[in-house]
């Protein structure tokens, strides 16, 4: 399959929008201060010590679960300055595919995007390789590596945890149209 060369390929949690931080709302909203909830040091949030599910996948998909039935998509917010520059992408020409591996978000993910004035031309739910994109954009290491093993240029956030494996390094969404401009 041949990547379309003006297509942008972009994650939405933790990529564009800061499940973290909606994560560490619910959280403390529902314990307190009990938990510190810092950043992941690994995608697996479950290996990040200081949140109710340390070293418990299973318990951290359960919060993980009744965090969404209680509106966590809703309440993630965009991270700074992404909306201003998708609108740049995509002024220059580029196509955005929106794509997520959520299979549980009941239909939020359209009106989130509106109400955080994200400019989308298609949104697609599953393996984001599947996109015919010429750039990704993702936080989760596994995607990384095999986007970069595909020959994609990959952008990724400066988490801890996907800083490995290749790609390119942003700390601010305004940081991605002008690594799009030197392709």
């Amino acid at each position: 399959m041949t990547p379309n060369p003006r297509t942008i390929c972009i994650d939405v949690d933790n990529t564009l929008g800061d499940y973290t931080g909606a994560l560490r709302r619910y959280v403390q909203d529902r314990w307190g201060d009990k938990y510190t909830c810092p950043d992941p040091t690994d995608y697996d949030f479950s290996w990040t010590p200081g949140w109710p599910f340390t070293g418990r996948p299973d318990r951290f998909r359960k919060v993980h679960s009744k965090a969404v039935d209680n509106g966590l998509y809703e309440l993630e917010l965009a991270y700074p300055h992404a909306d201003e520059a998708l609108r740049l992408i995509h002024d220059a020409g580029w196509r955005i595919i929106i794509a997520t591996a959520r299979k549980d978000d009941g239909g939020a993910l359209p009106v989130w995007l509106a109400d955080n004035h994200i400019p989308y031309d298609g949104i697609h739910y599953g393996d984001k390789l599947d996109v015919r994109a010429s750039v990704l954009v993702d936080d989760r290491p596994d995607t990384i590596r095999a986007g970069v093993a595909a020959g994609l240029h990959v952008f990724k956030p400066a988490h801890e945890y996907c800083q490995w494996g290749g790609g390119i390094v942003f700390r601010d969404w305004m940081d991605v149209p002008c690594l799009l401009e030197v392709l």
